[in-house]
C-alpha cells in the first residue's frame, strides 16, 4: 500500500472505529482499505458512509474482506442497493 493512503487511513482510525466517510471511495482506491483490514482484528466499527459511489460491486468486495471483530457498519448514501443488500446479509 502506499504511504500516502496508509497515512490517511491510519488517521481516520480512531481506537476500535474507521470513519471513512466522504473519501471518495471508488475503484482503485478500495485496495488500500482493504489491504489496511488485513489484521485490523481490534475494529468493531466502521463507517463508509457517504461514498455514493461505492455502489454494490464495493459494498460487496468490502465485506469479504470486514475482520469478523465488526459488530457495527455506517453506510448512509453508498448507493449499495440490493446487490449490496445481500452481501451485507450474507456476511451478517
Amino acid at each position: 500500500m502506499d504511504s500516502r493512503a496508509f497515512k490517511i487511513l491510519e488517521k481516520a482510525l480512531k481506537g476500535t472505529k474507521l470513519e471513512l466517510r466522504s473519501m471518495s471511495l471508488v475503484g482503485a482506491n478500495r485496495q488500500p482499505l482493504i489491504d489496511f483490514l488485513l489484521n485490523k482484528n481490534q475494529l468493531r466499527s466502521i463507517s463508509l458512509s457517504y461514498n455514493p459511489q461505492l455502489g454494490g460491486s464495493g459494498i460487496t468486495e468490502l465485506v469479504h474482506h470486514l475482520p469478523s471483530s465488526i459488530t457495527e457498519i455506517g453506510l448512509v448514501d453508498c448507493g449499495f442497493g440490493d446487490v449490496g443488500a445481500t452481501a451485507l446479509l450474507d456476511w451478517i
